[in-house]
């Protein structure tokens, strides 16, 4: 017993091949105030390779008649390595610098609470957690793919159940350029179809009032197509090449091939100017009969009523809004012909009274001068 326990292991080998290395087992500093412990030195690299400080709790570590190992654990069972510990077991992975590379610092421990990856330097952010009872299958990395409660994945993400998403989610076919994004902006979903060669897209979106709203992107405040939140049943039906409004069940009368339009209900037209009642205006350009049947026999159509149109096609196609006001002008026209045709009857039969009772008084005076 003194202060310089040791037991030195002098390899006196002389031969090249044969090993030489020595070793030292250390219990314990030589100097005041040094160290206790116990320690395995490399004596010839003068390193110390393993030390057990005095104090070290029992099982501080175990190795088991199969090879397992047991940190705090007299009982490391069938686990190579057992880390046992009454508050949040935790293996440190640390990079410290000595190989010039930045420090880092990694934490794998695990708790009642929930097993973690922390980031030691980050504010010890969490950005990896497993709480208890979480199910098999939860998520498998396989083949370059993640699947979620799915042990066979076929897409680089594939769910099996449920998704949610807070924030944007994006989709790109390249990996740099979005295509989609489904996103919440001021409160409003909205799902944006992007078209990158064209420099816009189409967004759906769903609104804080409960208005679905179909729109172009470059053109964000003008709305295609808005479906309010408290639209009827059966609004908008598509079926069986028959498109319904108000009706489930549209009546299916395709013409060409053309699919055919069932209203159930009144029909609104706006616009800027769907009435004809400029015909009465006194500066209004009315032809004559014999100018407006000289038109129908050279254009086959009424000159207010737009004529055969033919698309690109090869199908006829009317602009109703044009058809329907052509329409009611010829219609008011027609009434002015048939006032001006009034007159002219009426002058014919005032000139015809005229004429009888000219002749009637002729007729008497003649019979009047054959009696005397």
């Amino acid at each position: 017993k003194e202060n310089n326990t040791r037991i030195h292991f002098d390899d006196t080998s002389a031969s090249a091949s044969f090993p030489k290395n020595d070793w030292r087992l250390t219990a314990n500093d030589t100097t005041n105030g040094g160290g206790e412990y116990f320690a395995i030195q490399d004596a010839t690299a003068n390193t110390t390779v393993f030390r057990v400080d005095a104090g070290a709790g029992n099982n501080a570590m175990r190795i088991s008649s199969d090879g397992n190992v047991g940190i705090g654990t007299a009982s490391p069972g069938g686990i190579e390595l057992n880390v046992t510990d009454g508050d949040s077991p935790t293996i440190r992975l640390a990079q410290d610098g000595s190989a010039g590379f930045q420090t880092r610092s990694w934490d794998i421990a695990g708790n009642e609470t929930n097993f973690f990856v922390r980031d030691v330097n980050d504010g010890s952010a969490l950005p990896f957690r497993i709480f208890p009872g979480t199910g098999d299958d939860t998520a498998v990395l396989r083949n370059g793919r993640l699947g979620v409660n799915k042990d066979n994945p076929q897409e680089t993400l594939d769910v099996n159940g449920n998704a949610a998403v807070a924030g944007e989610l994006a989709v790109s076919t390249d990996g740099s350029t979005v295509t989609a994004t489904i996103t919440e902006a001021t409160n409003n979903t909205i799902l944006d179809l992007a078209n990158t060669a064209a420099g816009a897209g189409w967004q759906f979106q769903s609104r804080t009032n409960g208005t679905f709203v179909l729109l172009n992107s470059a053109q964000a405040s003008n709305a295609a197509i808005k479906i309010d939140p408290a639209i009827t049943n059966n609004s908008l039906v598509i079926r069986d090449q028959g498109i319904g409004i108000g009706d489930g069940t549209p009546t299916v009368a395709t013409v060409n091939g053309e699919v055919s339009l069932d209203v159930n209900g009144p029909i609104y037209q706006r616009g800027t100017s769907l009435h004809a009642d400029y015909v009465f205006e006194d500066d209004y350009q009315l032809l004559t009969l014999e100018e407006q049947a000289a038109f129908i026999a050279e254009n086959k159509h009424l000159p207010a009523v737009p004529g055969r149109t033919i698309n690109e096609n090869g199908k006829e196609v009317i602009e109703l809004g044009a058809h329907r006001q052509g329409m009611l002008e010829e219609l008011e026209k027609a009434h002015l012909y048939i006032q001006q045709l009034h007159g002219n009857i009426s002058e014919l039969t005032e000139e015809k009274d005229a004429k009888i009772a000219q002749l009637e008084e002729r007729l008497a005076a003649l019979e009047a001068a054959i009696q005397n």
